[in-house]
């Protein structure tokens, strides 16, 4: 197992030598810097993950009530409560997601809006493409739509907006500069 080296002033809320907050990774290959541009892509993906879960629950669960997060059971509290499991985990990748970005990259950092918006959308787009594959279609735990007539158009919708967004993300991705940047 890897062990993992917080360079001094990384604790104490300054920046390590060399102007990054940085870890260090200790293994065969020698030392390895973690750097901001990391942390603001990690930070946003984080985020974005919370932020779309919570758009998710707000639309499609409580303001339209078009399905519930667990639609296999029948009692509506069961239903409820699931959502709710859904919120604090939403929350809980938001909060973690804020508190990465906090100790990411400063505010002169060059290319810094596009790292924050290609991982925001690439997180996502990775947990609706997960909801959707993996509750709509291979579990079928819950439908964009259940009952509809056109049930599997809701849901071939859902998924398509996630791979939008996940190519959105990942061509914000590779258009930032690779060295210097």
């Amino acid at each position: 197992m890897e062990r993992v080296r917080l360079r001094r002033g990384l604790h104490t809320g300054r920046r390590a030598p060399g102007g990054t907050w940085a870890a260090e990774r200790g293994g065969a290959s020698g030392m390895r810097r973690v750097g901001e541009r990391d942390l603001t892509m990690v930070g946003a993906f984080l985020f974005g993950i919370g932020l779309i879960a919570m758009l998710d629950g707000i639309a499609f669960h409580q303001l339209l009530q078009w399905h519930s997060t667990y639609m296999w059971h029948p009692s509506r509290y069961v239903q409820i409560f699931s959502d709710g499991v859904l919120h604090v985990f939403a929350t809980g990748f938001i909060v973690f997601g804020a508190v990465v970005l906090w100790n990411s990259s400063p505010v002169s950092s060059p290319w810094r809006y596009r790292r924050f918006w290609s991982g925001l959308l690439l997180g996502c787009g990775v947990f609706n493409l997960c909801d959707g594959v993996f509750s709509h279609h291979l579990l079928g735990i819950h439908h964009v739509r259940p009952g509809a007539p056109n049930q599997l158009g809701y849901d071939l919708a859902f998924d398509l907006a996630a791979v939008l967004l996940l190519l959105i993300g990942w061509s914000l991705y590779r258009s930032i500069p690779r060295r210097g940047g």
